[in-house]
């Protein structure tokens, strides 16, 4: 301790104390950052914007904001009420959830059953016209072919190019003993590419027919006499119209004076006659065979389906000869009661409805 003579304000001397070198230093670094200069205050802080326009003004605004966003708040509270929270939500949507499952579950089970079903019939079938293509059923072995006088075989247009199926039938046709083949689609593709490389002749019964014998090169498969007609889709509307025009014109040249007066009646052998004249006549075929993906004639002439029986094969690519050879046995088993008296009927042994239409 040093006491100095001087002093404080209270009367008492001022006493010093003596500090080492090191504190003394330490002590003056205190001082020089005491003494440093201090730096500039941070600017202050950007103004406020003004207040909008909109939210000032008279007591009557006001009174007009409050009102609208009033009638917002009602607006919105509906829509979000109707909301349920997310946990909520997905209680209330299980059993939608299972309800889809199960249904989704159900129908997949009826497709799949659906499928087998029409999978193990095409089995059952195909193996049927296999052993009826092999003999190895008897009753396929024979049937009443004589009913079968006149076939017509209607085939889709696209499936009508591939002409080595066409040929293949034509064979088929002719080895199970058909004589006489009526081949149509409606574009006239058949007849286009067969009409015109085989040596016809007419048939004096049946009209404009082509013969192809034995003796023909596009057929060498064939060894039966055949004869085939070729018709489209032009011989039906068109050949209906030319034959009109055909009786009209005639009937007007060949008697003025009774055609004049009184009213044209035509009968269905004048038809007949003057759809021969045009080439557009031909025998009413027994039996129609549908070659495509539709059920139905395709346009084949209906004047020419009037007793007919028609049966749908499928796709003319998976024809099968024991199909065919089923179709004609199935047929020999119709019996059709056209052209028979009542009493002929009701003392005919068996008794089995008319078949004009079987396979739509």
């Amino acid at each position: 301790m040093v006491y100095s003579g001087l002093p404080d304000l209270d009367g008492r001397p001022i006493v010093f104390q003596a500090f080492s070198p090191q504190i003394v230093s330490e002590l003056g670094k205190l001082t020089s950052l005491h003494h440093r200069p201090q730096q500039p205050p941070p600017p202050p802080p950007p103004p406020l914007p003004a207040p909008d326009a909109a939210l000032t003004g008279s007591p009557a605004e006001a009174r007009q904001r409050r009102g609208l966003r009033a009638a917002f708040v009602a607006n919105e509270i509906p829509l979000f009420m109707n909301q349920s929270p997310p946990h909520v939500w997905m209680l209330m949507s299980r059993p939608s959830v299972i309800i889809k499952l199960i249904l989704g579950l159900l129908w997949f089970i009826v497709h799949l059953a659906i499928s087998l079903f029409s999978l193990w019939f095409d089995l059952i079938y195909s193996i049927e016209c296999y052993l009826i293509s092999f003999g190895l059923i008897p009753k396929y072995r024979k049937f009443q072919r004589d009913r079968l006088k006149h076939l017509a075989v209607v085939v889709d247009s696209r499936e009508a190019k591939n002409v080595t199926k066409i040929h293949q039938l034509l064979c088929w046709l002719s080895n199970i003993g058909v004589k006489y083949v009526c081949l149509y689609d409606i574009d006239g593709v058949v007849k286009k590419t067969f009409a015109p490389t085989m040596n016809g002749s007419r048939d004096e019964n049946s009209g404009k027919h082509l013969d192809v014998g034995a003796n023909m090169k596009a057929l060498t498969c064939c060894h039966k006499e055949m004869t085939i007609e070729y018709i489209s889709g032009s011989d039906g509307k068109d050949g209906i119209a030319k034959a009109a025009s055909l009786l009209c014109s005639t009937c007007v040249n060949s008697n003025r004076n009774t055609c004049g007066n009184d009213e044209i009646v035509f009968t269905e052998a004048d038809m007949s006659g003057a759809l021969k004249a045009i080439g557009c006549g031909g025998p009413e075929p027994d039996l129609l065979l549908v070659y495509g993906p539709a059920r139905c004639h395709l346009g084949f002439p209906a004047w020419r389906l009037r007793y007919t029986e028609i049966m749908h094969m499928g796709p003319l690519n998976s024809m099968k000869y024991g199909a065919i050879v089923k179709a004609f046995y199935k047929f020999s088993k119709k019996y059709q009661n056209f052209g028979t008296s009542i009493e002929h009927i009701n003392n005919h042994h068996y008794r089995q409805p008319c078949t004009a239409w079987r396979s739509p």
